[in-house]
């Protein structure tokens, strides 16, 4: 799917001229179904085991529950819990340390500019459109941690360090993800 958008967008216009965004729509759509499909045990094998444990070369011991068996929908397996103690937070006192929110690929930005700009999910972002007017000023010079999780990940986020949230913004529109949800998360240390 990500190549066939890249050539919709690669040629000028051609992605407006077939209206992409109405059959992303439609597979954003089909994905929510597909992926919350309550399974039977070989559908289970291929979409869980084949697709993810077996391709991925996943080790599922740190999981709440490791036998993949125990997953009824792909999203439930997508979802799933850590054991307690598995995942240790490294100096969790200690503000200077800063650990990952999630198991994830990592692209750190630092001292961003006031017209600082991004793409995410094929969408162009200004600092201001991330963090709203009201956070801006507060960022510039600022750094940005990008986390993007992978198939193979553990796809749960946790606070890289203590701090209390100040704020939530949601950001309107498509983003064609299978949550649907893009979010900036404040933290006041």
């Amino acid at each position: 799917m990500s190549k066939s958008t890249l050539a919709f967008y690669t040629f000028d216009g051609l992605a407006l001229s077939v209206n992409l965004n109405f059959f992303l729509v439609i597979f954003t759509d089909w994905c929510a179904v597909y992926y919350n499909e309550t399974l039977d045990n070989s559908t289970k094998y291929d979409r869980i085991y084949v697709n993810y444990i077996q391709l991925y070369d996943m080790d599922m011991s740190p999981f709440e529950f490791p036998d993949w068996q125990d997953y009824d929908t792909v999203n439930d397996f997508f979802i799933r819990s850590l054991r307690p103690g598995s995942r240790p937070i490294s100096s969790p006192e200690d503000l200077t340390v800063f650990v990952t929110p999630a198991e994830c690929r990592i692209l750190v930005l630092p001292m961003l500019p006031i017209d600082f700009s991004v793409i995410l999910k094929d969408n162009n972002y200004l600092l201001s459109d991330l963090v709203g007017s009201r956070w801006g000023p507060t960022f510039v010079n600022g750094t940005m941690i990008i986390a993007r999780l992978a198939p193979q990940d553990y796809h749960r986020y946790h606070a890289p360090m203590n701090g209390t949230v100040i704020d939530r913004i949601q950001m309107d529109g498509p983003i064609f993800s299978v949550n649907g949800a893009v979010f900036c998360i404040f933290l006041k240390i």
